[in-house]
């Protein structure tokens, strides 16, 4: 039988959307100290243009389709009975959230940006 685990099927996705999200961590902490500092407020903003306008948007739209089946099999196949196939539902589940609402926030996302 072929794995429907959600943490299995989704790859190095996962692993650079995790990356995102601890990058984008740091770059909050950093922003915190850079009031202070010249240098760090310059690293910061490139950071952040990087980490939120660029990398996160690429690796969605590349891998939105895959990431949105695999979200869908493991949903269909909900399990509880492991720690691993807890953390595999939950992160499905969490996904598919997500993506249902990509398509809306992509909207107000562009919107503001014509108006602004």
């Amino acid at each position: 039988m072929e794995s429907v685990s959600f943490l299995l099927n989704s790859g190095t996705l996962l692993y650079l959307i995790i990356g995102w999200a601890l990058g984008t961590l740091a770059t909050v902490i950093i922003h915190k100290l850079a009031k202070k500092d010249g240098y760090l407020f310059k690293l910061n903003s490139k950071a952040r243009e990087m980490l939120l306008y660029g990398f996160i948007l690429v690796t969605l739209i590349e891998g939105y389709l895959e990431l949105f089946v695999i979200s869908l099999l493991q949903v269909k196949n909900l399990s509880f009975g492991s720690f691993g196939e807890t953390v595999s539902s939950i992160c499905a589940l969490s996904f598919v959230i997500v993506f249902l609402g990509m398509p809306f926030i992509m909207v107000r996302f562009l919107v503001k940006l014509v108006k602004g």
